[in-house]
């Protein structure tokens, strides 16, 4: 955890400047930044990639937390998607909201078409 210098308030190890009053936290060449979807690394003065347009996190020699729309840890939202719809709906405008794109789109398509097949299923229900 870093304390800002500023004002005194921890904050989280990823962070370069102070969420409560905007202080730079550490020194911005002691410290690199790296897209979490590309994997680029910038300058710790750069915000957000240049080729995704996406917001940058602090590289720290070992970052394997990238995500990618097909890639492990994302399993639990898929099934809870086809399960309850709704929140694969919800949870797909969050992912929206965020800038993940793909993972967004894809949890969007995954709701509506598991959406569908439940309402396929209860009319078939229904009407035996």
């Amino acid at each position: 955890m870093k304390r800002c210098p500023k004002c005194g308030e921890i904050n989280g190890d990823n962070n370069t400047r102070c969420f409560k009053c905007d202080a730079v936290l550490g020194s911005v060449a002691s410290y690199q930044k790296i897209c979490p979807n590309c994997k680029t690394i910038y300058a710790g003065t750069k915000e957000t990639c240049d080729r995704c347009h996406r917001p940058l996190a602090v590289y720290n020699g070992n970052f394997n937390a990238g995500r990618s729309s097909s890639s492990g840890g994302m399993g639990w939202a898929y099934i809870l998607a086809v399960l309850i719809p709704l929140i694969g709906l919800i949870m797909g405008l969050i992912y929206l909201g965020r800038e993940d794109d793909d993972t967004g789109k894809t949890l969007l398509i995954t709701s509506i078409v598991a959406a569908v097949v439940w309402g396929i299923i209860s009319a078939c229900i229904f009407l035996l």
